[in-house]
């Protein structure tokens, strides 16, 4: 089956093997793994993402450009060791941007008052102020840990500067009659609605959830399974049946992934995210993909789902540490279809 994917071309090497490669604007990549496998299409959706795009810096040494670029550069090689995650690198980059656009030049040496300066800029949106300075703190420990600055002459500057965003509440989560009206606003048939189940189903965050495609599901004792690599650390691996509601809503899907956009491709992580969002308002109801999954534990007791249920879709640990190996092996699989009756009783 011929690949297509937009901004995607197939190219002979001088070996005589083929790549694929994604261009597009000038920019030109080569993309990982094999045509139709996850690592593929995390790589390609990576691209769309542009999270692996490199931020160019001044290499001046002794600066602070000079010093983000070394922990930026040394970030990249633990994600392609598969150590952390894509996005966390995606989000330093993003943050440190903002430090380099302003002090760039400047030694790296940054005095603690420059740097609350610099934050103060962003007191009027106390995340992104936050995740600042938890970007900056990650940079200076990094960089003192591995003497690029003296450790016995400097201290982390933004190591005593609290946080302003401790009294933050997080996600809203989700109630079951917020569920419903999602459903009902949604009808069959529609990427809303696909979505919201896939989730409902499977628990998943938003990285796992879209990328989720038939190449995840086995077959065992004659019930279909789904199984999957957390990308999370410590990157468990989720094994569960696949519930009645799900199978039907996916059965039309045999490649690619479940929840895609009009072309056909994977949605990428910010854009799962807002439209979820949207869909929510578009149906009067609050919240978001992860005020979902946050609010399973609450919404499935509603259901008649017991606790070790609940850790069956969620993928937690079932148990004490001398049962939750046997109850994980003998009873997945009764769980998951109990829980699988009482959720198709739902009225949605």
């Amino acid at each position: 089956m011929e690949l297509k994917l937009p901004y995607v071309f197939k190219e002979r090497m001088p070996s005589g093997n083929f790549r694929y490669r994604y261009q597009r604007h000038g920019v030109k990549k080569t993309i990982k793994g094999e045509p139709g496998t996850p690592e593929f299409l995390a790589s390609y959706t990576a691209i769309l993402d542009g999270i692996e795009e490199p931020t160019k810096l001044p290499d001046a040494k002794g600066s602070i450009s000079w010093l983000v670029g070394l922990f930026l550069k040394d970030f990249a090689i633990r994600v392609d060791a598969g150590i952390v995650s894509p996005l966390t690198l995606k989000g330093h980059r993003h943050h440190l941007g903002r430090l380099v656009e302003e002090y760039g030049r400047k030694n790296a040496y940054m005095p603690r008052g420059k740097l609350v300066l610099l934050l103060d800029q962003y007191s009027a949106t106390p995340g992104a102020r936050d995740n600042l300075r938890k970007s900056i703190s990650t940079v200076y420990e990094w960089a003192l840990d591995r003497e690029h600055l003296d450790p016995m002459k400097y201290q982390n500057p933004a190591k005593t500067i609290k946080r302003i965003n401790s009294g933050s509440k997080g996600f809203y989560t989700c109630t079951i009659d917020d569920v419903r009206a999602y459903m009902k606003h949604h009808e069959q048939d529609t990427l809303a609605r696909r979505v919201m189940i896939v989730e409902l189903c499977t628990a998943a965050r938003r990285e796992d959830l879209r990328l989720l495609g038939p190449f995840n599901e086995f077959t065992m004792d004659g019930q279909r399974w789904l199984r999957w690599t957390q990308t999370k650390k410590p990157n468990r691996i989720i094994e569960i049946p696949m519930l009645p509601m799900l199978q039907e809503e996916v059965a039309d899907v045999r490649e690619g992934v479940y929840c895609t956009t009009s072309r056909g491709t994977p949605l990428t992580h910010g854009t799962m995210g807002n439209y979820v969002r949207n869909w929510f308002d578009q149906a009067g109801a609050k919240g978001s993909l992860h005020g979902v999954r946050k609010g399973l534990s609450s919404i499935l007791p509603h259901l008649g789902a017991t606790s070790y249920e609940i850790d069956v879709l969620l993928g937690h640990e079932m148990g004490s540490d001398e049962t939750k190996v046997y109850v994980a092996q003998a009873e997945r699989k009764a769980l998951a279809t109990s829980l699988g009756e009482k959720m198709q009783k739902v009225k949605w």
